[in-house]
């Protein structure tokens, strides 16, 4: 297992960032990809194998697809020179064979495999991806339940830099019998991708096999073409004496067959190597799986025989008090530093071939015994140590782990002061000397972190204890003051009516509230007292005041659907022929209210003895000139009112009169040349002369000529022309022209 050594600081940052999951965009769709420094990966999400279909799923940008066969595995690039050069896919030319599959028993059992050859024997999906620190991990989830039900879990585990990646595969029995022998298998065909190897032929070659020295199990198949690269390199690797190595075969994958090595061609045989085009495998048998009972098995697939060591050495860890259970499936951002506050604590190297390994502690200091995997560590300072394992047989590689014994100060649970507060006020977190452990008293809400809510609390004096347990371990109290917060109350002198309706509210409050305010419910607020406020809208409204008092407590009451205002109709109508009449016409009126049950109309006209109906849309007729006007008021079922009017003009027909002769003498009698008229609102006319001069110009509405020329001399007697423009009540133009004789003789 790889560790992450920081400082003290820096692991009080990742440690608040561990929460946090940094998920990069490599879901494709069902698919997914494993984009790190030199290795990638693509992931089938339906088969739970490698081999991503890039028709359905195109691989990133920046990745690196090798060959024309649709299915991205794994490539690498173990010259680490940035993908100038670099090996892969290892299985996609040609018919690809890599997969995984099960068989239950030895013969006549039940089989299923998943296959890059469209196979989907136990069908399932990715169920999750992430990208934590500087790790990726990628589970997909299966079931098969033809003939059995069984549970499969596999996680893909890579760090950033690796040339190898972790597999672990969870199997659960999911029936109500013990199973009692089960076989897993993964194979593949290692070929390299035809550009880089020229041919499908691989170096095939059992490298190690449980039970001859040490408990590995590791099959590795490399290629020399071309010679201008390194030799390029695939291997699997496991360790337990229920792993299996193999090579030989193709397609004719069988789990009990590749465990025990009695399929055709199938080679166990330590340091046996075959140069041909066949597939590689690694196969775990699983005895006496009970009902409910999960088997996990974990193998590493290596891409650079250099790193083979490495990959095997990650299947081992240090387990201490307070460490995962278990080599972790993902990053985690803990360095192996192992919290002791002077007591002795067990450590241990933990794996399935810790005795490949013989095991020594330095410095010995505090540490008992100084050899083997398990020791007690009990430094009286903290101490840095490191364990050595020295391999027993050659198909191991030396190993070691370094990690710190802290030597941990006590807690101290003591808690800061608190100052009284208000019931109203937030919830808070308390603090104390020492963080961590469990928070209680009345009001709080969070024990982990010591969230104190004063409104569940309410008004009163509360003790808090903090206890943070362990050995180191620590127990403090505070008590806490609550200041009851003010009770604010108002009344309204209406709670109902039409829209818009007007509210006088009178409050009632503490004499120790400084600042008032009250919120409306239709979106108003205001800061004054004995507010009065007109609501426009109908609808339901809960109006709240709140106080702050002189302890800056504030307190709030809320009146639910305090105020019902109801909807107001709207009156309107329209008049046909028109609002200017002839006396006898008919109007007809056309009712347009909205939101009405009843009008009540008047028509302006009393003399008509119809003045008022109760129609909704009503007729009546004008016998009379003059200007009358329609009043409707129209009501709702809620009581609800509202009014609009229109006026109509009935006159009769317009007439011009013209007089042909004037005598502008000053006995009184026809001394000024008059047009009368009747439904005229506006006459002008001219008078010019026999020469064509104009000599006066009349508003013949106000006024007439008077014989007078603009000059205020009078005109002499004669015939004289007038041109007469007039507009009618009802906007007719009229024109007339025509001759006056004025006589001036008395």
């Amino acid at each position: 297992m790889k560790k992450i050594k920081v400082s003290s600081l820096s692991l009080i940052i990742v440690i608040s960032l561990f929460q946090v999951r940094l998920v990069n965009a490599q879901m494709v769709g069902p698919n997914a990809y494993i984009k790190a420094t030199s290795l990638e990966i693509g992931l089938d999400g339906q088969g739970g194998f490698e081999g991503c279909n890039t028709t359905t799923s195109p691989p990133l940008a920046g990745m690196h697809p090798r060959s024309t066969n649709p299915q991205f595995g794994f490539v690498a690039n173990p010259q680490l020179n940035a993908w100038l050069t670099f090996d892969g896919d290892f299985f996609t030319p040609g018919t690809p064979e890599n997969g995984w599959g099960i068989e239950i028993g030895t013969t006549g059992g039940v089989t299923a495999s998943n296959n890059a050859t469209s196979e989907w024997g136990i069908p399932g999906a990715i169920t999750d991806w992430s990208h934590t620190f500087d790790c990726y991990s990628a589970d997909w989830e299966g079931d098969l339940t033809s003939g059995t039900n069984l549970h499969f879990k596999i996680n893909y585990f890579l760090q950033e830099t690796d040339l190898f990646y972790t597999t672990t595969v969870s199997i659960t029995n999911n029936t109500a019998a013990t199973i009692p022998e089960l076989f897993y298998y993964r194979n593949v065909d290692p070929d390299n991708d035809v550009s880089i190897s020229l041919d499908y032929i691989t170096q095939n070659t059992i490298v190690s096999q449980p039970g001859t020295g040490c408990n590995l199990a590791h099959v590795s198949a490399t290629s020399l073409v071309p010679s201008t690269q390194p030799q390029s390199y695939l291997g699997f690797a496991a360790i337990g004496a229920n792993w299996r190595a193999m090579y030989g075969g193709f397609s004719n994958r069988d789990g009990s067959d590749i465990w025990n090595g009695a399929g055709p061609g199938f080679v166990q045989t330590i340091g046996s190597t075959n140069f041909a085009d066949e597939a590689i495998a690694l196969g775990y048998k699983i005895e006496n799986l009970a009902p409910g009972a999960t088997e996990v098995i974990k193998f590493v697939v290596i891409l650079d025989n250099a790193s083979a060591s490495q990959a095997i050495n990650n299947l081992l860890y240090l387990t201490y008090p307070g460490s995962v259970a278990g080599a972790p499936l993902s990053c985690t951002p803990f360095i192996d530093t192992i919290p002791t506050c002077g007591g002795p604590v067990p450590i241990s190297v933990t794996g399935t071939n810790i005795s490949d390994y013989t095991w020594t502690w330095s410095p010995t200091t505090g540490i008992t015994p100084s050899t083997g995997p398990s020791v007690i560590a009990n430094p009286s300072t903290t101490t840095t140590y490191t364990v050595t394992g020295t391999p027993i047989s050659a198909c191991v590689a030396p190993i070691s782990f370094t990690f710190v014994v802290d030597l941990t100060t006590p807690a101290n649970a003591t808690i800061n002061t608190v100052t009284p507060m208000c019931s109203s006020a937030p919830p808070f977190n308390m603090t104390s000397v020492s963080s961590g452990g469990t928070w209680t008293g009345t009001g709080i809400t969070n024990s982990g972190i010591g969230t104190f809510n004063p409104s569940v609390a309410g008004a009163g004096t509360f003790t808090i204890t903090h206890n943070i347990p362990g050995s180191c371990g620590d127990t403090a109290s505070i008590t806490v003051q609550v200041l009851p917060s003010p009770t604010p109350s108002t009344v309204a002198d209406v709670t109902s009516g039409c829209a818009p309706l007007c509210v006088n509210f009178t409050e009632t409050v503490s004499a120790t509230c400084s600042i008032l305010g009250y919120t409306f419910g239709d979106g108003d607020i205001s800061s004054s007292s004995n507010p009065n406020h007109c609501y426009d809208s109908a609808g339901v409204f809960s109006v709240s005041i709140h106080c702050t008092d002189s302890n800056g407590c504030v307190g709030t009451t809320i009146f639910s659907n305090m105020i019902t205002v109801s909807p107001s109709p709207l009156a309107n109508f329209t008049v046909a022929p028109g609002t200017t009449v002839a006396p006898g016409t008919t109007i007809n009126i056309t009712n347009n209210s909205i939101g009405s049950t009843s009008s009540s109309w008047t028509f302006g006209d009393p003399a008509s003895g119809t003045n008022s109906s109760s129609l909704f849309s009503p007729t009546h007729t004008y016998v009379n000139e003059g200007t009358f006007c329609i009043e409707l008021i129209a009501a709702n079922s809620t009581g609800c009112l509202d009014s609009a009017k229109y006026c109509v003009i009935v006159e009769g027909e317009t007439t011009i009169f013209i007089p042909n002769v004037f005598s502008p003498n000053g006995d009184a009698n026809n001394d000024v040349f008059l047009v009368s008229s009747h439904n005229v609102k506006e006459i002008k006319y001219d008078i010019y002369d026999r020469w064509g001069l104009k000599i006066a110009s009349y508003n013949g509405i106000t006024g007439g000529w008077n014989g007078e020329t603009k000059n205020g001399k009078m005109a002499p007697d004669g015939v004289y022309y007038y041109i007469l423009k007039a507009t009618a009540n009802n906007g007719k133009e009229i024109n007339k022209e025509g001759f006056i004789t004025l006589l001036s003789v008395k």
